[in-house]
């Protein structure tokens, strides 16, 4: 009967427990940016069926600042989500490296570089859901001025 090697039950344990967490931060930040998405979206079509259906006056302007804002909102919830699974490959690799690093092996002092980019692409991802918000939220008020 054969011993398992203690440091390769450590590499799995903290590869699982690294991939979990990641799955798990992933997960919320996916609804998050569908969300934003679906809102921004959302806003768009009503704003055009607003237009199709009334004859009623409107401030063609403030309407055309609204579908610029929510068109960058939805640029933003996009890019969002894309820069949240270039983290989540990003975070994958920084636990494969930190387990390495764990157990003693050379190539675990890569870790670091893989930690350092998935600050940034963190960063740049809560940048661009925080715009998209922004935007929304602004585009709101300008639909509103035009519309009344």
């Amino acid at each position: 009967m054969t011993v398992p090697d203690p440091s390769v039950e450590r590499f799995r344990f903290y590869c699982e427990d690294a991939h979990k967490a990641g799955e798990q931060a992933a997960g919320y930040g996916q609804s998050v940016m569908q969300s934003l998405f679906l809102a921004n979206g959302a806003a768009i079509i009503s704003l055009l069926t607003y237009l199709g259906n009334t004859e009623a006056e409107f401030d063609a302007s403030g309407l055309r600042i609204a579908f610029a804002l929510y068109s960058l909102g939805l640029f933003g919830a996009l890019l969002a989500n894309f820069l949240l699974f270039k983290l989540l490959n990003t975070n994958r690799m920084y636990s494969f490296y930190s387990a390495m690093a764990v157990i003693g092996e050379p190539d675990g002092k890569n870790a670091g570089k893989y930690d350092r980019e998935s600050d940034r692409y963190r960063r740049f991802a809560s940048a661009a859901a925080i715009l998209s918000l922004i935007f929304f939220i602004i585009g709101s008020f300008n639909a509103l001025n035009g519309i009344a």
